[in-house]
């Protein structure tokens, strides 16, 4: 958070409790009862008549755009793409991207993406799949993920939500302890709804829930259903606390009661509980349509201006862009943290069997990545810890296809 300016007071925000939302969400209903249901403002799908021909007329391009967790971050929606930054967008698995898709359509829905001013990144990871012998994956039970936002204001914020959308209900005090110091706001109508918490402060999360644990709401508060309710709490929550504690992701407990003349007796199964089955895929690249970048733009204005200055000088027969390298370089260091790799490889098959050259030739690829690793940490994108490069020089022989030559240097 930004200090406050010299002179003023630090501003506090004080978030309604869920009494105050509930009667202000009456009080409002009730004067307001004649009022036509509020529409979403310039939807992206559904935005009102001549706004594509408007924005076009305007020179804006991709009104539509593309709403997909495969797009690129220039294909998104101009009203999604101008809230969150292309490095926030790439860091984001495919998975998350998913998240804040549908979270997108909710916010768009309610009439309440307006009120939201960036797209800050992901809050809290999705459960990750298991993997299994021979290659596969399946996935399991646990935390469907979170994406974090900023708003304008936090309380007008969830005031609006709940006045001009009554299947938005406030938790009380007992379902809200998962969240402390937020508020937290479910959707009650959808199989799989979207729960909000707002706070601390102009923050705000939120994700998609894989089962919905509450019904109607009642003056603006939700109402647990109580079969739901408990679905939900051992199919994503308990999971992921086993998980935290024991390491063991997937552990589902499924209790029972039985009733007869001793009473009540509670007891229990555990199991691990998986879903689906498919076989991992490796890790690729992004890739890169249009020539976009999947780095900081002014990182690449950067780099690019100190090319001419670093004189490198590859041996023969290497006929070497240094544009395009440091391009591919760029890429590789943005990729490689967000798979969590900390190398980077280059392959310079024109050097195959020439010893001699491959030495200077490593020695020019690593002055000219280790000041693209600068620029980019220097434009805030955190690769410093990818801290290896490989340079490769193709195959050994023909017989064994997986033998490389290479050298592999601090980065």
């Amino acid at each position: 958070m930004a200090p406050p300016v010299s002179g003023s007071a630090p501003r506090t925000v004080k978030l309604p409790t869920p009494r105050e939302v509930a009667e202000n969400h009456v009080a409002k209903q009730e004067a307001e009862a004649k009022a036509p249901p509020r529409q979403p403002a310039d939807s992206f799908q559904d935005g009102p008549a001549g706004a594509k021909d408007l924005r076009a007329r305007k020179g804006i391009q991709n009104v539509e755009g593309k709403l997909s967790p495969k797009a690129t971050w220039p294909e998104l929606p101009e009203k999604l793409s101008k809230k969150i930054a292309p490095e926030v967008w790439n860091a984001l698995d495919e998975g998350q991207r998913g998240t804040l898709i549908a979270s997108y359509k909710e916010f768009e829905k309610a009439g309440m993406w307006d009120h939201i001013t960036q797209v800050v990144g992901e809050k809290e990871a999705r459960e990750k799949p298991v993997k299994l012998p021979g290659g596969y994956q399946t996935q399991v039970h646990g935390n469907s993920g979170a994406i974090q936002y900023k708003v304008r204001d936090p309380v007008a914020f969830t005031n609006e939500l709940i006045k001009h959308n009554p299947n938005f209900g406030v938790d009380g005090s007992f379902m809200a302890k998962m969240h402390p110091g937020q508020t937290s706001i479910r959707e009650s109508t959808q199989p799989q709804p979207i729960h909000i918490s707002v706070g601390p402060g102009n923050l705000m999360d939120a994700h998609i829930d894989h089962v919905n644990p509450v019904s109607t709401p009642k003056n603006g508060q939700t109402v647990m259903d109580l079969k739901r309710g408990v679905q939900h709490w051992r199919e994503e929550l308990l999971p992921e606390l086993i998980r935290k504690h024991t390491g063991l992701p997937g552990v589902n407990l499924k209790p029972s009661l039985e009733v007869d003349s001793r009473g009540i007796e509670v007891s229990g199964t555990i199991n691990l509980e998986f879903h689906g089955l498919e076989k991992q895929k490796p890790p690729k690249l992004q890739t890169h349509s249009n020539g976009e970048y999947d780095v900081p733009a002014d990182a690449v204005k950067s780099y690019e201006s100190k090319l001419d200055g670093l004189k490198l000088k590859f041996p023969q027969p290497l006929d070497v862009d240094a544009k395009a390298m440091a391009k591919d370089v760029a890429v590789k260091l943005a990729d490689a943290k967000r798979r969590g790799d900390n190398t980077v490889r280059v392959d310079l098959p024109e050097l195959a069997h020439l010893k001699g050259k491959q030495g200077p030739a490593v020695t020019e690829v690593h002055r000219l990545a280790a000041m693209v690793k600068q620029e980019l940490v220097a434009a805030g994108l955190d690769v410093g810890d990818v801290s290896r490069l490989t340079v490769t020089f193709g195959k050994t022989n023909a017989k064994n296809a997986h033998a490389t030559e290479g050298m592999t240097v601090g980065l």
